[in-house]
Formats: C-alpha cells, structure tokens, sequence
C-alpha cells in the first residue's frame, strides 16, 4: 500500500460513479433515437422504401455494442445484408423484432414482421427447466421459419436485383431523397 492507499478505494468508487452516469445518458440518448425511428417506422415514414413493406428508417450516429446489449438487442450474424451495409453482424430486439443494419454514416432500421430464428439461443438461454422451454423453443422455431419464407427469401432476390441493376446503397436512396429513389424505382421496372 502507499502513502495515499487510503484514496484509492474513494478514487475508484467516484471513477465508476462517473462512468456509471455517463453509460445512463447514453443509453438514454440510444433509446430515444431508436424510439424515435421506430415510431417512423410505425407511421410508414421510410428513408429507403422497401418492396414487401419493411421500409427502412435512417438512426445517425454510432451505437455502440454494450448500451444495445441494455436495450435489450442481442448480435446477429445470419441477416440478408442490405446493398451498402458496412459490417455483417446486425442487431435484433428480441422484443419487437426491430433490426439494425450499420452502413458507413449511420444504422438503418426495419421492423420484421415475425422474429428470426436467432431468437431460439436467446429462448434456450433462459434459466428454466427444458420441460419449460419446450413450448418457447417451438413457437421461436414455428415463428423464425415465418420469417424466413415470408421476410429472407423474398429479400434475397430484392439484394440480387439491386445489386445486379446497379441500384443506389441504401445510404445513397436516402441521400436523393424518397421522391427521386421511387422515380429511380419506378424507371427500372419500366425498362425491365
């Protein structure tokens, strides 16, 4: 111990009271912002409309991975990437199903319709007997195969036709403006 170990533990005590405080405001400022987006979403006020309905809604800013965590959004690395899309993990709320994909100056936001099947580890995750989680773990199961056949397969071939008709990155379409991408939209179907 040296001369001042007496402060030490006082140091550190106000050291974690200030980092405690600033992780609040930003999970206070993170959840406003996705707040915010999801009741744009809710209200079909997309940046980026999307073909089957999940129109995407731009949040500016970095999120960062431990204030999602609190959140309640859990990683994912099995998404249909988004033409523009920066990295390939994704962010899921095993809540409502809201999905965020990092592009370079921001996150896009969608709402899918059904949980994926990356709910099942979190179902099996849950201190319970498995007699328990059976019932959970099927209706995680019978819901991710809903997404799969109503949301990823018809995406998949949404990425391919952007991706081969040289369609603008997501970040791009929001950028023109919703008037000039459904122009953009609306002259490729023409040609095709």
């Amino acid at each position: 111990m040296n001369k001042y170990g007496f402060l030490e533990g006082y140091t550190n005590k106000i050291k974690e009271y200030f980092r405690d405080r600033k992780m609040n405001r930003d999970i206070s400022s993170t959840r406003n912002r996705l707040l915010k987006a999801l009741k744009r979403i809710q209200k079909m006020d997309f940046d980026v409309p999307v073909e089957g309905g999940l129109g995407r809604v731009f949040v500016k800013g970095e999120l960062k991975p431990e204030v999602l965590k609190k959140l309640g959004y859990f990683k994912s690395s099995i998404a249909i990437p988004e033409k523009g899309q920066s990295q390939w993990m994704t962010w899921r709320q095993k809540d409502d199903n809201r999905h965020l994909h990092k592009h370079d100056k921001g996150w896009f936001m969608h709402q899918d319709k059904y949980p994926s099947l990356s709910k099942i580890p979190i179902v099996l995750k849950q201190k319970k007997p498995i007699s328990d989680l059976f019932g959970e773990v099927v209706k995680a199961a019978v819901e991710g195969t809903k997404h799969v056949v109503t949301e990823a397969v018809p995406q998949v071939s949404t990425v391919a036709e952007e991706i081969a008709g040289n369609a603008p990155t997501y970040s791009e379409a929001k950028d023109m403006g919703k008037d000039d991408y459904r122009l953009i939209k609306l002259l490729e179907q023409a040609v095709d």
